[in-house]
């Protein structure tokens, strides 16, 4: 649970820094908002890599590119087409 509840906390920390700095918009259209996010795991992942212990490795490899977490809830859509 430490090891998640950190990826989260400086997850969301990255998000207030790149919206600080202006590199996204707060109100981006939803295709922008998921590219940003895409961004963001990706930005969390790099700053956290090199201190991963197991617990650590573990939550970055649920948050890898490998993982999206809306493909659980797609999974009957994609049965049904």
């Amino acid at each position: 649970l430490p090891s998640l509840l950190l990826y989260i906390a400086l997850h969301e920390l990255v998000h207030v820094v790149r919206f600080n700095r202006g590199e996204i918009d707060f109100d981006a259209p939803l295709e922008e908002k998921m590219e940003e996010e895409e961004k963001v795991h990706l930005i969390t992942r790099n700053i956290l890599k090199p201190m991963a212990d197991r617990d650590l490795g573990l939550v970055l490899d649920c948050f890898s590119e490998r993982y999206h977490v809306g493909d659980i809830f797609s999974v009957p859509q994609r049965i049904m087409n």
